[in-house]
């Protein structure tokens, strides 16, 4: 508020910044807050000891420079009964199927390759390309690798 010396209380006014004029008087930018480094999370990928659904988001987290491991599975108790050790951990799995990937911090998995793989792509946009035709190409690529 200003207050004009010699005049009355009506002709106070209330000004922004940038109508004060004074070498008193200096312009204070304020700090940005210093991005807090997002806590790396550990992301797992389970699925069975197979070659198969698990190929395709192990390459996507590969290629997308996450931090990730392969998360305990059937097979991993050394029973060799991988039937009764899937029984076992079905029922803490998205859908009662496998490959889920679990993210540190949520929850409940992500379930299906698909669901993983387009996550995985909105975590790191260079998975899912720099415009909508790469986005698309992206897109094509990975339904028509669904069907092989």
């Amino acid at each position: 508020k200003i207050s004009y010396k010699g005049y009355d209380e009506a002709s106070n006014e209330w000004v922004s910044g940038d109508r004060l004029r004074s070498k008193a008087l200096k312009v204070k930018v304020p700090e940005k807050e210093e991005k807090q480094e997002k806590q790396k999370v550990k992301l797992q990928l389970q699925y069975w000891p197979l070659f198969a659904k698990s190929v395709a988001p192990a390459l996507a987290l590969e290629f997308g420079g996450f931090d990730w491991e392969m998360a305990p599975a059937p097979g991993d108790k050394g029973t060799g009964d991988l039937w009764a050790e899937w029984l076992e951990m079905k029922w803490d799995t998205t859908w009662g199927f496998l490959p889920n990937l679990k993210i540190g911090g949520k929850s409940e998995p992500v379930g299906s390759e698909l669901a993983i793989l387009q996550y995985l792509a909105r975590k790191r946009r260079s998975l899912a390309g720099v415009n909508d035709d790469d986005w698309l190409v992206s897109q094509e690529l990975m339904h028509q690798s669904e069907e092989l």
